[in-house]
């Protein structure tokens, strides 16, 4: 069987027809044996690198994840300090709250990243002038895997409309109000901060499909059948936007709050990234557990749905 191969010169996957990868041209390798995406079980299809759960046979999706999430907006943020950028705005997501899948636990690797490199700015072992802040909020609508598209998508093709399970609920804002938020945010950052944008009240996510469905003329199960699918890995039922450590003040815009970043070893934590980084380019094993030493703060999903639940 043909399968798309991994080109190990830009981490890129190829198609099966090629032997020469198109991005960089670097000849396909003589024996690969990587998984591709569609070969592993711990992924959803839409979202293949939010909710792979943390064990080794998602090594593929963990990599990449790292690669593109991790090392992605290291790059960014060393550029910044490289050309004397005056403030980076690195945009977080509440996944990374006691993370329970893959993008949460990269994201809270990307914030301790920027966090480090201002403390090392400011205590000036590290030369540079450039202002690191953190925006975090939930899911935006109308964006690239909303969940409003595909609601749409299946209506038109007469359901059922899909929804994971019927008590989980999620933060949702406007594209418009998601821009402008982090600008203001960026326009009060002094450095260091975590800016925790003010979602509203959190919607039931079935409670979207039903409207959704009478918007579109129809009786919700009864003419639009909705089918719950289960909980998928690494996917929580009730979305957290900071820890208890961080604790929350106010600023001029009431919809703007800061977060304080906890302390952390930020010595331990660079060399722990270095190793990660290694692990990453050498595609080994170990690539999982590494990120979960980095992340105390993760929790099963399982074990996180029930302490919200309180069951």
């Amino acid at each position: 069987e043909n399968k798309d191969w991994l080109c190990r010169n830009c981490n890129n996957l190829v198609s099966s027809d090629l032997t020469t990868c198109p991005h960089c041209n670097a000849d396909k390798p003589e024996e690969n044996n990587e998984p591709t995406p569609e070969g592993i079980n711990e992924v959803v299809e839409r979202d293949n690198y939010t909710n792979a759960t943390p064990r080794p046979k998602a090594k593929y999706i963990f990599r990449e994840a790292v690669l593109v999430n991790v090392a992605g907006s290291r790059n960014v943020a060393d550029k910044c300090i490289e050309y004397d950028v005056e403030k980076m705005v690195m945009v977080s997501t509440d996944k990374d709250v006691n993370p329970t899948n893959i993008m949460g636990c990269t994201k809270r690797l990307t914030e301790n990243y920027v966090q480090s490199m201002g403390l090392a700015m400011e205590q000036g072992s590290k030369a540079g002038k450039t202002k690191f802040v953190t925006t975090r909020f939930g899911n935006v609508l109308g964006s690239n895997g909303s969940v409003i598209p595909l609601f749409k998508e299946q209506i038109e093709n007469g359901g059922p409309v899909t929804v994971t399970h019927p008590e989980i609920i999620r933060y949702f804002m406007l594209i418009p109000e998601a821009v402008s938020l982090v600008l203001q945010a960026g326009a009060y950052a002094n450095g260091g901060e975590i800016f925790i944008l003010d979602m509203g009240s959190p919607v039931k996510i079935s409670e979207l499909a039903e409207n959704l469905i009478r918007l579109s003329g129809y009786e919700p199960y009864t003419e639009m059948p909705i089918e719950f699918t289960g909980l998928r890995p690494g996917e929580k039922l009730y979305e957290e936007k900071l820890m208890d450590e961080e604790g929350l003040k106010t600023t001029p815009n009431r919809l703007i709050h800061i977060g304080a970043p906890v302390p952390f070893d930020t010595d331990r934590f660079l060399l722990q990234l270095q190793e990660l980084m290694h692990a990453c380019h050498e595609n080994r094993e170990d690539i999982a557990q590494l990120v979960l030493d980095m992340v105390p703060t993760y929790h099963p999903a399982d074990e996180r749905n029930s302490e919200k639940s309180g069951s």
